[in-house]
């Protein structure tokens, strides 16, 4: 999972930095309104990213009867939500990442595990605020 939690952020790097990675994914927001080819990007990263974030989740007992594949793709959720506010209102994506990973990972992850993923969280946001 901390693997997971570093590539949502180095994603947003690449997103916010480099200018082609920028422009690529603003096209692809703009295409998914007249493309079916943008529609089906992003049906495949959905489909490979939830699918990456259940496995991960799935040896956790998740309480309350919740199931592993409705938690990860709350998680891809989130993370392409805090990509969309931080596009709209030109900030910064990371404190939402943050913020966003905390509450799922407090609700979702066993508490013993939960101390290393909050570790590898704030090493995330650390290092990416200082770069902001």
């Amino acid at each position: 999972m901390a693997g997971i939690i570093r590539a949502s952020f180095n994603s947003a790097e690449i997103i916010r930095t480099d200018q082609t990675g920028r422009v690529a994914q603003e096209l692809l927001q703009a295409l998914v309104q007249i493309s079916s080819t943008a529609r089906r990007v992003y049906a495949d990263c959905t489909r490979a990213y939830v699918g990456v974030l259940t496995k991960a989740i799935g040896s956790w007992e998740l309480s309350h009867g919740l199931d592993a594949r409705d938690a990860a793709e709350t998680i891809w959720t989130g993370i392409l939500g805090c990509h969309l506010l931080s596009a709209a209102r030109g900030d910064e994506p990371y404190d939402r990442l943050a913020r966003n990973w905390g509450v799922l990972l407090t609700a979702l992850a066993p508490k013993s595990e939960l101390p290393a993923l909050n570790g590898s969280l704030a090493d995330m946001f650390g290092r990416y605020q200082v770069a902001a």
